[in-house]
């Protein structure tokens, strides 16, 4: 799944280690199997699993320029195009609510809303903590 900016693959395969690093290691060997390491600026293997009931990623992200692949505690990309997929999976709905759960312990949520089946608008959210304050933003 190619969102701007970043291109998401998704796996439900069962990971075979809690180790963040054979965690990397394996993602990078899809997106290398892939051919993505080199074809576009950033992408992401987000790992899906179930924990307490809940839909979990392990999310690991490559990003070209900088060479360096990351494990992150939350990807805001990999579980919107993770909500995406289900979406698109489920049949007859306008809209869909996801929560998913992060490696950081938190929950990020998804609504995904459907015109005529395809999706059209994605909004996400989850707690946010300001770690500095007096910082100017400039969008």
């Amino acid at each position: 799944m190619a969102l701007e900016g970043i291109t998401q693959i998704i796996s439900y395969q069962p990971l075979k280690t809690n180790s963040r690093e054979e965690i990397k290691l394996q993602g990078y060997k899809i997106l290398e199997k892939l051919r993505l390491t080199q074809a576009v600026p950033a992408a992401g293997v987000m790992f899906v699993s179930r924990k307490n009931n809940r839909l979990k990623i392990d999310p690991v992200v490559w990003v070209r320029d900088i060479k360096t692949l990351f494990y992150e505690t939350a990807c805001a990309s990999g579980t919107t195009a993770v909500a995406l997929a289900k979406t698109v999976k489920a049949e007859n709905k306008s809209k869909t609510k996801i929560s998913i759960l992060q490696p950081s312990g938190k929950l990020l949520k998804v609504l995904i809303k459907l015109k005529n089946g395809v999706p059209n608008y994605a909004e996400i959210g989850g707690p946010i903590k300001i770690l500095k304050k007096n910082i100017s933003l400039v969008i």
